[in-house]
């Protein structure tokens, strides 16, 4: 019996494309939800370190989930609309540039200030609500590609293009070189110490550390070999927890891990939906975060206590469909949030759909769930905005362009 070989050719060709698109799919679907994950079932394992980082640490531990009960986690009090369509305004708002050129890593001081890196000169400037641009610092740092600001603003982590990464003091125009390897920075609420990721090319080698803003008296927190882009580093501003761990459970679900400093056993907090950004409240008890859900693939504001002994109560939707590092808090119980104009399907997993769309800017009371339209404008894509103290103005930087720009309310 002769072979037909175009046949068997043609089987081969269809098996083949078969197991592609199969990879296809576990590839862009289904890998980031079962990659590898690190045990966490007892409680943190820490390793110390003088001035680098041992060859090897322990593996992660911690526990529980809480779906939420519901009631929103400030005030449990607050009326059943909190998720009513905030009333409208029926003008646009006046806006103003206050720089001419791009403004990079923005930042406010407190003092109704921003700061800010002029990458044409490699200064730091400093502008005013009402426009004056001073200079931050005279020293001058040529190409940094990105930049950590302490709470105070007083010290930041600059970062280049080559890996390399220093602190500079601008109160004592000190600065201090970190290694290479280490990545993704936050500073401890009192600005004397550093969470960072060291990313050594040996997976084995990869872990979660603090240490002092000097970069010594360094402490292993995690092994992160194989699941780093799981961890978000984000300090909490009542300094129970540096981390968070998002782990995915199936299409519309994840379970989301709270890293403590000292052999903590923090309960876990399972959330609706996938791309978890949070946002921590001013006092470090509850987390304002976005997710999105296979629904429409849109990323909606949610918020849920997440103080160690919280982690998960009085999880409830905000109802405004935008990203948590969209918003900013203008004081412990208000926070602002630039929310686009027209929301389409899938931005939650493609935000460039987004590219040009205007964005309003909502109020939302933190102790009642109330929310409402504040300031309309129709020509800037918000990419950060920063509440005034005053309340008078809110500035922000527009995506597009990258000036400061100020929308008066």
């Amino acid at each position: 019996m002769e072979l037909d070989y175009k046949k068997l050719g043609l089987f081969a060709l269809i098996i083949g494309a078969a197991i592609i698109f199969a990879l296809l799919i576990y590839f862009f679907f289904f890998r980031q939800f079962y990659g590898p994950s690190p045990v966490i079932t007892s409680g943190l394992t820490t390793s110390t370190a003088t001035s680098t980082l041992p060859a090897a640490g322990q593996a992660t531990t911690g526990t529980g989930n809480n779906n939420g009960s519901g009631q929103f986690p400030i005030n449990s009090n607050t009326s059943a609309d909190n998720n009513a369509t905030a009333g409208q305004q029926s003008q646009q708002n006046t806006i103003s540039a206050l720089t001419t050129s791009t403004a990079y890593f923005a930042a406010p001081d407190g003092d109704n200030n921003l700061v800010y890196y002029n990458a044409k000169d490699g200064k730091f400037y400093k502008v005013t609500s009402d426009g004056k641009i001073t200079e931050y610092s005279d020293k001058i740092f040529h190409n940094v590609q990105n930049v950590v600001w302490s709470n105070s603003k007083q010290k930041a982590i600059l970062q280049y293009p080559d890996g390399t990464n220093i602190i500079y003091d601008f109160s004592q125009n000190k600065q201090i070189n970190l290694q290479k390897h280490w990545s993704d920075f936050t500073f401890s609420p009192n600005d004397q110490q550093i969470a960072f990721k060291s990313m050594a090319l040996d997976p084995e080698n990869r872990y979660l550390a603090i240490g002092d803003s000097s970069g010594s008296n360094l402490k292993i927190i995690e092994s992160i070999g194989g699941s780093e882009n799981k961890f978000q580093v984000n300090w909490s501003p009542n300094n129970a927890m540096i981390a968070q761990f998002v782990d995915g459970k199936g299409l519309n679900r994840s379970e989301i891990y709270f890293v403590g400093l000292n052999n903590e056993n923090f309960k876990s907090m399972v959330v609706e939906g996938r791309g978890f950004e949070g946002l921590w409240t001013p006092d470090g008890n509850a987390m304002v975060y976005s997710v999105y859900s296979t629904d429409d693939y849109k990323p909606t504001l949610w918020i849920s206590g997440a103080s160690p002994d919280n982690v998960g109560s009085g999880r409830n939707v905000l109802g405004l469909d935008t990203w948590a590092s969209k918003c900013s808090f203008g004081n412990p119980t208000t926070l602002y949030c630039a929310v686009p104009k027209k929301m389409p399907y899938g931005a939650g997993i493609e935000p460039e759909l987004l590219r040009g769309t205007a964005d309003d800017i909502y109020q939302i009371d933190m102790q009642t769930g109330a929310k409402k339209l504040i300031a309309q404008q129709g020509s800037h894509e918000i990419s950060k905005i920063y509440p005034l103290s005053n309340s008078k103005y809110i500035l922000f930087t527009d995506a597009v362009d990258g000036k400061i720009y100020r929308i008066e309310l």
